[in-house]
């Protein structure tokens, strides 16, 4: 089998995994997903069937206490954008979105604490079960654009994948505010916050400001972020080239 059969699922089975996470997190010990690096198209693509979830899962947030500030951060708001994402997310359901509504209280209860990190074992806890809720939310309903559109500052600027999604997260809301209202203004009330505005200040915190991008790389960053189909087509606002190029302009 050559690698890129991988990206086709053209596979009947999987070798057994044990899912021990050791961040808080990806969710990946409650997913299919295997998400790798494509070179040749300068972007991550995920494969992954029913037959290549975990067969255990073990989660268990004493693997995360001596984790560090950056790693613990930048993980932390890839479960919360996992949990939002899949809230807002065209393929969302009554189940997910129970789930979904959980796992964003939960984050708001330790989120202030994060941005300072000054995190109590408590917090360790709460952030672990984020992250598994968030895993066991995208494994039903996907992702959307935000996670598409951060590849781009993964691959291009190094910047680690949830700390790039966050980055997103303030223009990304705005964005689906019209078609969206009532899920983001109840996201915003289970956070403790009164706006997004308010919100994304604390991401700001945690995560510095968006880095600046010439007219070159929104270019470019715009052709690549529309190879993410399944991403553009789950979104709740309608996703084109004009509309990924006006959210590219306006982060920076």
């Amino acid at each position: 089998m050559a690698v890129t059969d991988l990206f086709k699922n053209a596979f009947t089975k999987a070798l057994p995994i044990v899912g021990v996470p050791t961040t808080a997190g990806t969710g990946s010990e409650a997913t299919p997903y295997s998400v790798l690096l494509r070179k040749d198209m300068q972007t991550k693509v995920s494969f992954g069937t029913k037959d290549t979830y975990p067969v255990y899962a073990f989660v268990d947030a004493k693997y995360t206490y001596s984790l560090g500030k950056g790693s613990t951060i930048s993980t932390a708001v890839d479960a919360f954008t996992h949990a939002f994402e899949g809230y807002l997310a065209n393929r969302s359901t009554v189940i997910s979105d129970s789930f979904a509504t959980t796992a964003i209280k939960a984050f708001g209860k330790s989120m202030r604490k994060l941005a300072k990190f000054e995190l109590d074992e408590a917090d360790r806890e709460n952030l672990m079960l984020v992250s598994l809720l968030g895993g066991i939310i995208i494994s039903q309903t996907g992702v959307t654009i935000a996670h598409g559109m951060g590849y781009c500052y993964t691959y291009f600027k190094g910047i680690p994948h949830g700390a790039a999604n966050g980055l997103i997260m303030r223009e990304y809301m705005k964005l689906n505010y019209d078609v969206a209202k009532d899920k983001i203004d109840n996201a915003l009330s289970l956070l403790g916050c009164e706006s997004i505005d308010e919100f994304a200040d604390i991401l700001a915190e945690m995560l510095g400001q968006p880095p600046k991008l010439t007219e070159e790389e929104i270019e470019l960053y715009t052709k690549l972020t529309q190879i993410q189909k399944g991403s553009m087509a789950n979104t709740p606002h309608k996703i084109d080239a004009e509309v990924i190029k006006g959210l590219w302009s306006s982060i920076r």
